[in-house]
């Protein structure tokens, strides 16, 4: 589960790179894809704290 969620925001972040560099030249669009970084980042600690949790690995998880 952990290398699935790693593979999934590691995309995500790739994707986020390719828009941060498509509006590096508009920072009111570059704030939006900043935000969606974040966000993404965000919900994939969150799914594998949730998963360590759910398995009694949440050192492993952290």
């Amino acid at each position: 589960m952990a290398y699935l969620a790693g593979a999934v925001f590691d995309l995500a972040w790739l994707a986020v790179l390719g828009m941060a560099y498509l509006v590096r030249y508009r920072p009111d669009r570059r704030r939006v894809v900043d935000r969606v970084g974040w966000a993404l980042l965000t919900v994939t600690v969150a799914a594998i704290g949730v998963e360590g949790y759910r398995t009694g690995g949440l050192a492993a998880a952290c």
